[in-house]
């Protein structure tokens, strides 16, 4: 009987709570157009790796694939205020927020890769699609982890915009 009230108790207990993100974030690949030569936004998008401290983990110029490690973003991620806004306007990272019995957790480890692929579209202009994962984990204590993605604020997909073209919405 006492098995049965721990676990009754485990299980109604110790469910956290997960906030919804209300941004408007990409979820979907960031498609941009640029009519710049490949060579200058291969060094445009290497260089912006470079100076926001992403290392490269594989560079396939033959597939037009650029991919950046895994990098840990604890110093720059935010939550969303009840409005849906970043709490930290200037992070490359949103998480939802988790809670049990209103005790926020800090989230311990939070990984992103941005995968970066180029192809040729004709006419002098080159489709450039940024497809962002950030994955996130909670420990709270001994027993407990929590894993879930996080989202792209789209900082870097804008920085990368701005150096190479255009969104293909434009």
């Amino acid at each position: 009987m006492l098995l049965i009230g721990i676990i009754l108790l485990a299980c109604c207990g110790c469910n956290p709570r997960m906030s919804v993100l209300n941004g408007k974030y990409e979820s979907k690949t960031l498609e941009i157009l640029s009519d710049k030569p490949v060579d200058t936004i291969w060094l445009s998008i290497t260089r912006l790796f470079t100076e926001n401290n992403l290392a490269v983990k594989k560079v396939d110029r033959e597939r037009g694939l650029i991919v950046s490690e895994a990098t840990a973003f604890i110093p720059i991620y935010t939550f969303e205020d009840t409005t849906g806004n970043l709490i930290v306007p200037q992070a490359w990272v949103v998480l939802k927020k988790i809670s049990l019995k209103k005790k926020e957790w800090v989230p311990k480890r939070i990984f992103g890769e941005w995968r970066i692929r180029m192809s040729e579209m004709g006419n002098n202009t080159r489709k450039i699609e940024i497809d962002p994962i950030v994955n996130c984990s909670y420990y709270p204590n001994l027993l407990t982890s929590v894993e879930t993605r996080g989202q792209s604020t789209g900082a870097l997909e804008r920085l990368i915009k701005r150096s190479i073209g255009k969104t293909a919405n434009d």
